[in-house]
């Protein structure tokens, strides 16, 4: 069962302070960009022909070759350099906000379909009485908040949950790992325990936010949970270390094995109160093979 723990632990802590501390290298933008109002005969091998001006680059249509929508498509250009997508923002027209280029379509006729590129400074914001000394006091305060549209800022994130749950210390956006694009999904860190409960009880909230170009707002119902921790003290005994985190209202805690015996030893349905663990890291799930450790009892394995 510990087999990651040292590892993964010290992994873990310095990918944190470094993203917290912001004491680490990161190109201006994703090297994922959005491609939206294509025309439904637009051909994959055009787009990739005219967008390799800027560099090496790969079109990605999000639901194989066919179109769900009668009017328009949408796809994504991953450029194998963030230095590309510099290259493109410069030769786009920028219309109140709104990236747009002409793109060969359709055989021969040019059409202009919009640029959306996303700035990795966008990723993270931190209140301005923030230090990295506070990490380790509110961690236990985090709030996945899963459901995000992919143009959500931290910025606007922190500022929502802000007026909705209380003082929030750190937002940010996840991003793949290999792209550094929004995931649709974000972190919250609330400064007070009782602003964490509240969310965390509320389960799901309306999240507004403005759309791509920032002029129309658009309304999303957002899950709230847990954002769990790989490894830390359990928050009864506070002298072992442990991965177990209880969702159930009632408790909300980390607890080590013996810990977790004697609190729900009283309780006949324990459905709800089924530990849940973060997954460990990508590097460490390759190295051994993508198989989760073996548990002394059923766990449900959060991939995060």
């Amino acid at each position: 069962m510990e087999q990651y723990s040292e590892i993964d632990n010290a992994e873990f802590e310095r990918e944190m302070r470094a993203l917290l501390s912001g004491n680490h290298p990161r190109a201006i933008y994703s090297r994922k960009v959005f491609l939206g109002g294509l025309p439904l005969c637009t051909n994959a091998d055009d787009l990739r022909k005219f967008f390799s001006r800027f560099g090496d680059v790969d079109i990605i249509w999000p639901h194989g070759e066919s179109f769900e929508s009668e009017y328009e498509a949408y796809g994504f250009a991953i450029f194998f350099s963030a230095e590309a997508v510099i290259s493109l923002v410069n030769a786009c027209v920028n219309i109140s906000g709104r990236l747009t280029i002409s793109v060969p379509v359709c055989g021969s006729r040019m059409a202009s379909i919009h640029v959306r590129t996303w700035l990795n400074a966008n990723a993270k914001y931190c209140s301005e009485n923030y230090s990295i000394e506070s990490i380790d006091k509110y961690t236990k305060n985090s709030v996945f908040v899963g459901g995000l549209p992919r143009t959500v800022t931290a910025r606007e994130l922190f500022h929502f949950m802000s007026l909705e749950f209380g003082d929030v210390v750190m937002a940010q956006i996840e991003v793949e790992l290999e792209t550094d694009y929004p995931k649709g999904a974000g972190c919250v860190v609330f400064r007070n325990r009782e602003a964490f409960l509240v969310a965390i009880a509320r389960h799901f909230t309306i999240f507004s936010a403005a759309d791509y170009n920032k002029r129309v707002a658009v309304t999303v119902k957002v899950e709230l949970k847990p954002y769990l921790i790989r490894f830390t003290q359990c928050d009864v005994c506070q002298a072992m270390n442990t991965r177990d985190f209880c969702p159930s209202l009632r408790c909300l805690k980390y607890m080590c094995e013996a810990c977790w015996r004697q609190a729900h030893m009283d309780i006949a349905d324990r459905s709800v109160h089924t530990p849940m663990i973060r997954a460990p890291p990508l590097r460490s799930r390759i190295m051994n093979n993508n198989s989760p450790p073996p548990w002394n009892y059923p766990k449900e394995y959060l991939f995060l």
